[in-house]
C-alpha cells in the first residue's frame, strides 16, 4: 500500500510564519507536521511507499527529509513545480 503526502502548498493562511518554511514543516508539539505524518507510516510493514508531493520551498523539505530519514528507502518524493497555480 501506499501513502501520499500533500505539502506542496504555500500556507499562505499561516503567514507569517511561512514566510521562511513551508507549511509541512511549522512545528507542532516541538516536531514538523511532516515529521508527525511520516512518523505514522514509516515502521508500518503495510506500508510500502511513502509518496510526498513537494513544491513550496522544497529545499528545505528534501533537507528536513535526508536529515531525519538517513535510511528511507520507503520514501518518494515527487515535485510539484505548479504549486502556486490557481484554478
Amino acid at each position: 500500500m501506499q501513502v501520499v503526502i500533500l505539502s506542496a502548498g504555500i500556507g499562505s493562511r499561516l503567514k507569517p510564519i511561512t514566510e521562511a518554511k513551508p507549511k509541512c514543516l511549522v512545528t507542532v508539539c516541538n516536531e514538523p507536521i511532516l515529521k508527525h505524518q511520516i512518523d505514522l507510516f514509516i515502521n508500518d510493514s503495510r506500508i510500502s511507499e511513502i509518496i510526498i508531493v513537494i513544491g513550496y520551498r522544497e529545499d528545505m523539505v528534501k533537507d528536513f527529509i535526508q536529515n531525519t530519514y538517513k535510511s528511507a528507502e520507503k520514501i518518494k518524493l515527487i515535485e510539484n513545480k505548479d504549486y502556486l497555480q490557481k484554478f
